[in-house]
């Protein structure tokens, strides 16, 4: 039978066969296994420090552009090209395994002491999970991802519930607290629909519906003062707000087709933020499962019809987050104050495999269709973020390719882009006041009630060309 001495000469020569094949020399081997794994510690450094370099986050961290890999992805896979380095590594190091040779001796003597120690660590680590769970009184079964359910969407995010369709909405008819301070209320009506005033009242029909995510729902500002509401104002037309926090493009369309029915709208507004293209290309994101397509043969393809309810499950969580699955994990990182950390680095973000643009521009597409035969207005609108605007001197790509694709369709678009950056070209000062501003004024939050009114003025300018219909009050 073959020994491992034998064995890992055999496996060895193979690799330096190659190696020399293509002219390199053990020292070579040796230099190239400490490059990968500098490599991989500045990747890794870059996914665990990505927003403070300013490489993004989610949907929007620079990997994932250019390659498709989240931070969580590019932290699994470095830690593969460790591995790989290090075999390498030993390759170049340890020379023929001859037994006489008191390097493969020494070699022997690590390798084997190195499992004992593993060994010794795994057993440790299993007694300790069984102490924390039978201390705190967790359950040993069903194995349960801990952290994905303490931190799932629903369960964090308290004014959202469940929606088969499209995975979560606001809660319904949820009144503004008495002593809470006008600028910040929330109140919302049937369907989860955020009203424009404190009073909750029956939807109007006939009027304009909107639909988008939190730019639209109206983040960090009072009812009065999203832009749904001051394009009601505008207008004297009643506006429906059907925006909702965290939507991708796949959610905001599939909305509209909720509310459709329900408000019988004379004209639809459609908003995207710019990074909700990207997000249509998650089947769970921030901890929630989520509507999400595909174009085959060129037609749309519905997956999660309906969409499930997230509860953690291995195929719900991506990378590190299967962590989540030991208590001891959860344990120790709560007590020494990382808890809070851990919970975000462990949000469920999965991709779908799919074409995000695609996806989107197919979205538009029907949507206008249907909505053509139904004798319905669509306004298209793209949103950009205050940081965006400033810091980055053309659109993204997959932003200009949804706005290219929505107006070679024949949909009216409006393009938010340029008007905000004209105004920061002209006055920091007034631009900044177009946000909620965090931290001393370095964070851009969402549009302050001064920046929501820019977007109704130019959302009403580009109504009044054509005017919807007079609307019915209820």
């Amino acid at each position: 039978m073959e020994t491992i001495a034998e064995a890992f000469e055999r496996a060895r020569a193979r690799v330096l066969t190659l190696w020399h094949a293509i002219g390199w020399q053990l020292p070579g081997l040796a230099i190239a296994s400490v490059a990968l794994v500098v490599l991989a510690v500045l990747l890794t450094l870059s996914a665990i420090f990505a927003e403070p370099l300013g490489l993004g986050l989610t949907e929007a961290f620079y990997l994932f552009l250019a390659f498709g890999w989240s931070r969580t992805t590019t932290v699994l896979l470095m830690a593969g090209l460790v591995v790989v380095a290090c075999v390498l590594f030993v390759i170049a190091y340890v020379g023929k395994p001859d037994k006489e040779s008191s390097r493969w001796v020494a070699f022997r003597t690590i390798l084997g002491n190195s499992g004992l120690v593993l060994a010794s660590v795994l057993v440790g680590l299993v007694i300790l999970e069984a102490a924390v769970r039978v201390m705190d009184g967790v359950d040993f079964w069903p194995l349960r991802n801990i952290t994905a359910e303490r931190h799932a969407l629903l369960r964090t995010q308290t004014a959202n519930v469940y929606h088969p369709d499209v995975g979560w909405v606001l809660a319904p008819n949820m009144p503004g607290k008495p002593d809470e301070p006008e600028g910040v209320s929330l109140t919302t009506g049937a369907h989860g629909v955020r009203m424009n005033d404190f009073e909750i009242k029956p939807l109007p029909k006939g009027g304009i519906l909107a639909s988008g995510d939190s730019f639209t729902a109206g983040s960090e500002v009072g009812n009065k003062y999203t832009w749904p509401a001051q394009l009601e104002q505008l207008l004297g037309t009643p506006v429906v707000n059907g925006g909702v926090g965290g939507w991708a493009t796949d959610q905001i369309v599939r909305r509209v087709y909720d509310l459709l029915p329900v408000v019988e709208p004379k004209t639809v507004v459609v908003s995207f933020f710019q990074d909700d293209i990207l997000r249509s290309g998650y089947r769970t994101y921030a901890g929630s499962n989520k509507p999400w397509f595909t174009v085959e043969n060129g037609e749309l393809v519905r997956h999660y019809d309906p969409v499930p309810l997230f509860t953690g499950k291995a195929e719900e969580v991506g990378g590190l987050s299967v962590l989540g699955y030991s208590y001891l994990v959860t344990f120790v990182s709560e007590r020494i104050d990382l808890g809070t950390h851990w919970a975000r680095s462990q949000t469920s973000y999965v991709a779908a495999d799919n074409d995000p643009v695609a996806v989107s521009c197919k979205l538009l597409e029907k949507l206008q269709d249907d909505l053509d035969a139904a004798n319905v207005r669509l306004l298209f609108v793209m949103q950009f973020g205050g940081r965006a605007a400033i810091d980055i001197v053309e659109r993204q790509p997959h932003a200009v390719e949804v706005i290219e694709c929505a107006e070679a369709a024949g949909i009216e678009t409006l393009d938010m882009w340029q008007p905000q950056k004209d105004i920061g070209l002209r006055d920091m000062d007034a631009y900044r006041g177009l946000f909620v501003m965090h931290d001393e004024n370095r964070i851009f939050g969402h549009m302050s009630n001064a920046g929501n009114k820019l977007v109704a003025e130019h959302i009403a300018e580009r109504l009044k060309v054509t005017p919807a219909l007079n609307a019915q009050q209820p």
